[in-house]
C-alpha cells in the first residue's frame, strides 16, 4: 500500500527496501510476489537469519514443531500455540512458516545444501530493475548457533541470489540488532547504495 501511494501521490518511480531479521524474509517474500516488484531497485536484508536453527537449539523444537503440524493437519492453523512455544503470541500455521524445514519463511538456514539455497533465494536474479541487493550478515548474531560459519554462509546466500547485483557484507563482530560492532560500516555502505541510486 505505500508504494502504491508513493506512486500515485507522489510520482515514485524507483524504491530502497531495508529488511531487518523477519524483514528480510518479508523482503524476500514481497521480490517473489509483491505488486511492485520491478519497482524495487535496491534491497538491504539486514541479520538474515534462520528461525528454525535458532529454535533447533532448544529441547522442546521436536514437540513444538508436532503441536503445531498437528493443529494444521486438523485444518486448525489459526489457533494459537502454548505460550512457552515462542516468545511472542503465535499461531500454529505461522510456527510452521517460521520452525519447519522448507516452512514459508524458511529462507536462509544454512543445512540447506546450494541446490536447496538457490530453489528458495533465485527469484532475486529474475527481477529487470534491481541494481543492488545487500546481504549484510554479523558475525556475532546471538541468534545464530555457534558452530555456523557466518561468513561462508554470507556468501552462499549471495551466491543462491543468482544475481549480479548481489552483494555481500560481513560484519564480523557486530551483533543481531547492530547495537554492538561495524554499525557505522553497515550504515556507509547503505548511504553509498542510496547515493548510487539517485545517480
Amino acid at each position: 500500500f505505500l508504494l502504491k501511494y508513493l506512486q500515485q501521490h507522489h510520482s515514485g518511480t524507483h524504491f530502497a527496501i531495508i529488511g531487518h531479521s523477519t524483514g528480510c524474509q518479508i523482503s524476500m517474500h514481497y521480490l517473489k510476489q509483491g505488486l511492485f516488484r520491478d519497482s524495487i531497485s535496491i534491497v538491504v536484508l539486514q541479520a538474515p537469519v534462520s528461525d528454525r536453527e535458532d529454535s533447533m537449539r532448544s529441547d522442546n523444537y521436536e514437540s513444538n514443531l508436532t503441536t503445531a503440524l498437528s493443529l494444521c493437519q486438523q485444518e486448525k492453523g489459526n489457533e494459537m500455540m502454548p505460550r512457552s512455544c515462542f516468545w511472542a503470541p503465535i499461531t500454529a500455521k505461522r510456527f510452521i512458516d517460521l520452525q519447519s524445514i522448507g516452512g514459508m519463511d524458511d529462507y536462509f538456514s544454512s543445512d540447506y545444501t546450494d541446490i536447496q539455497l538457490k530453489a528458495r533465494l533465485c527469484h532475486v536474479g529474475k527481477l529487470p530493475n534491481l541494481k543492488a541487493i545487500l546481504v549484510a550478515y554479523s558475525g556475532a548474531d546471538e541468534y545464530v548457533p555457534p558452530d555456523i560459519d557466518t561468513k561462508h554462509l554470507t556468501q552462499r546466500l549471495v551466491d543462491a541470489m543468482d544475481s549480479p547485483v548481489a552483494i555481500p557484507l560481513y560484519l564480523p563482530t557486530a551483533n543481531h540488532n547492530l547495537s554492538q560492532g561495524e554499525m557505522k560500516m553497515f550504515v556507509d555502505k547503505v548511504a553509498e547504495l542510496l547515493h548510487n541510486m539517485k545517480e
